[in-house]
């Protein structure tokens, strides 16, 4: 009878952080949505696709910036790349990780003063070091 009180223990102990993890790679994904949302604002006025729009440009470089931070309070110890673009790297590496996500808040700090500025020859100097953060991450701890 122990056993089987053992034994189920054990399996909802697991199937918690199973669920824990899948929890915390469905968070992870909607907030890099939110972040891709915003850069598809961004990008195309930087690369003269689109008008200019000094209000819209600072309110997405604005938004992107809040919420830069939002994913990566999802890459915890308890939670994995299972299901996920993520990379075992990530928890193997994390001082990589780490560095490369400083780099990434560093650079949407800095896009949202660019952008704030109005002086759209700044938001396109401050652009590509966020569009360069995001692709050395992508890189390395993206499938």
């Amino acid at each position: 009878m122990k056993s089987k009180i053992v034994l189920a223990a054990t399996l909802a102990l697991v199937c918690s952080a199973s669920s824990f993890a899948s929890v915390e790679g469905a968070a992870r994904h909607t907030a890099f949505k939110k972040i891709q949302h915003d850069m598809r604002i961004i990008g195309p006025m930087v690369k003269g696709q689109i008008a200019y729009d000094k209000n819209t440009l600072s309110s997405a470089a604005a938004d992107l910036k809040l919420i830069s931070r939002e994913p990566f309070r999802h890459f915890d110890s308890q939670s994995s790349a299972a299901g996920t673009d993520a990379k075992a790297a990530i928890w193997s590496r994390p001082d990589d990780f780490a560095h490369d996500r400083d780099h990434f808040y560093a650079a949407a700090d800095a896009l949202s003063v660019a952008a704030s500025s109005g002086d759209l020859a700044q938001v396109r100097k401050s652009f590509t070091p966020l569009v360069q953060s995001c692709k050395t991450c992508h890189d390395s701890f993206r499938r």
